[in-house]
Formats: C-alpha cells, structure tokens, sequence
C-alpha cells in the first residue's frame, strides 16, 4: 500500500514539472491563470545581492490593496536597450494617487529611498508604473536554476531532453522485464529437477 502510494506520488510530482515546463515555454502568458504563480529567470544584477543573475524567481498575483512599499514586484516596461516591452523585478519605493490613479515607484537593490526608477514608453515619454504593468509579486527564489531553466526554454534542447528521457525510461523497462523473464526461466528450470 505504502508503495503504491510513493509511485503515486512520484508520477503526481513528474507530471506536474512537466505540466510547469509546458506551460512556461508553450504559454508563458498565461501561467499564472492556470498553474496559479509564474517564473522568471533573472537576467541582470539590479537587485542584486537579494537576488542574483540566475536566479528563478516565483511570483503569485498581486493584489492592489495589500501591495505596500518594500514589496518586490515584477512589471512589465519598455527597456530601450532591447527596444520592447519586457519584465523587470524591482521593490515598490512609493505608491502615489495620481489624477485618481495609483503610481507604484520603483527602484532596485541598494538605491536611496528617494531614488525612484526612470521608466520611459517607447517614444522617450516619462512612464509609470500602474497597476495594469504589473505581472505577479515576489515570493521567493531558487539560486541559480536560471542557467537550466534558459536551456529548458529552447525548444531543441527541451525535445533533446525529453528524448533522452524517453529512451532511458524504455531501456530500463527493457531491462527489468528481461531479469523477470531470466527468474522465471530459472525457476521453471529449477522446478523440473
């Protein structure tokens, strides 16, 4: 029974990295409505030494009335270095009104409390941050699983994986069916003595 169970669980606990995986290459969009939080690897050293490059980070959904300064989000902004929208993880320096909205001011790691992120729309504007640019809220991170995790994104190298695993799995299924057949051979051999 108890063993029954521990496979169970195992399978339980392969399908759902699996379903992770899928999900974070294939639908990245839309994980935190189906899985319930989001990864992201870190790619620069803005909030470093709280969380390095290389870093995964999980998030959960923020919700707006309990997001408070010294809260780490990640949002999404235009960086002009990569010319396009991308998502950036930074503590919450101020929440402001402003004309009846709320402006969430940010800054990284090691900043004076005055020393607000500069955030600009693609035509060199001043931009805030919103609620709506908002992805998820930090909840923790795993050191250095990044490098994996940018190697699972490519498609090529997950499918490699994938039929690695495929193939060690069969060849091990191979091999235990041939030590049963080898047993049972031996003991009807042995029987007929």
């Amino acid at each position: 029974m108890i063993k029954t169970l521990g496979k169970v669980l195992s399978y339980f606990i392969i399908l759902a990295l699996l379903a992770n995986i899928v999900v974070s290459i294939f639908m990245p969009e839309r994980s935190m409505e189906l899985l319930g939080y989001r990864t992201f690897t870190v790619l620069s050293k803005s909030m470093e030494p709280k969380i390095n490059v290389n870093d995964v980070i999980v998030l959960t959904s923020a919700n707006k009335e309990s997001l408070e300064v010294g809260d780490i989000i990640t949002f999404s902004v235009y960086i002009p270095e990569f010319e396009e929208l991308s998502f950036v993880t930074h503590y919450i320096a101020a929440i402001e009104e402003v004309d009846g909205e709320t402006i969430f001011k940010t800054q990284g790691e090691g900043r004076d409390a005055s020393e607000y992120d500069n955030w600009q729309d693609e035509e060199g504007n001043a931009y805030d941050i919103t609620f709506n640019d908002i992805e998820g809220e930090y909840v923790f991170k795993i050191p250095f699983v990044g490098t994996l995790a940018v190697f699972l994104s490519n498609p090529i190298f997950l499918s490699l994986v994938i039929i690695n695993l495929i193939v060690l799995y069969s060849t091990y299924r191979y091999i235990k069916s041939v030590i049963k057949e080898k047993k049972i051979e031996r003991k009807v051999e042995g029987s007929n003595f």
